[in-house]
């Protein structure tokens, strides 16, 4: 049984993870990674540092409550090896910088600071595909781009055998202002 650790996260709806998956086959990468890939369902986007006492729980479910951030379109297109580690690391990364990303991470770490907690990782627009993967690839590898709008925030529970994510609580994000008086 894997240690339980809980975190702030946005996943991706099942049409989107379809999309991703299909986006994946096209190239042969998830045959590739084969035993190695993360679990569809278990695709998401950190928004937080890990906590890995349940006493933090409770702290963090007032942080989510108070997170005003606005939802994050973000097209997933490429996927690399990342990090630096004898395990190889297969992301699925987005195209640039997300419009509103910095700001919903910024959110984040306010509403935890407000309730004594501490973050200290800087997350990127991603979504990690392998922890292990069977080989390096070369370059990066473009798929299809898959578009996907955070548009919740999720505490999530992580941990057991096999590893899964139980949702705690969900807030909805904020749409995106409407252009002009007429938008």
């Amino acid at each position: 049984m894997s240690r339980s650790r809980w975190l702030f996260v946005a996943r991706p709806p099942e049409s989107v993870r379809d999309a991703i998956a299909a986006a994946l086959d096209a190239v042969g990468l998830r045959a590739r990674l084969g035993d190695a890939a993360f679990a569809i369902e278990n695709w998401h986007q950190s928004l937080s540092d890990r906590q890995w006492h349940i006493s933090k729980v409770d702290a963090m479910q007032r942080a989510g409550a108070r997170v005003r951030a606005t939802q994050v379109k973000m097209i997933l297109n490429r996927v690399a090896n990342r990090g630096e580690s004898p395990r190889i690391h297969w992301t699925l990364l987005a195209q640039g910088q997300p419009e509103g990303f910095a700001e919903l991470l910024e959110a984040v770490r306010v509403a935890e600071a407000a309730e004594g907690l501490v973050d200290v990782v800087g997350n990127t627009p991603h979504i990690t595909l392998s922890y292990d993967a069977p080989s390096p690839l070369e370059g990066s590898v473009s798929i299809t781009p898959v578009m996907w709008t955070l548009d919740h925030l999720e505490l999530v529970r992580g941990g057991g055998d096999p590893y899964g994510y139980e949702t705690i609580e969900r807030w909805p994000l904020d749409p995106p202002p409407q252009g002009g008086l007429f938008g």
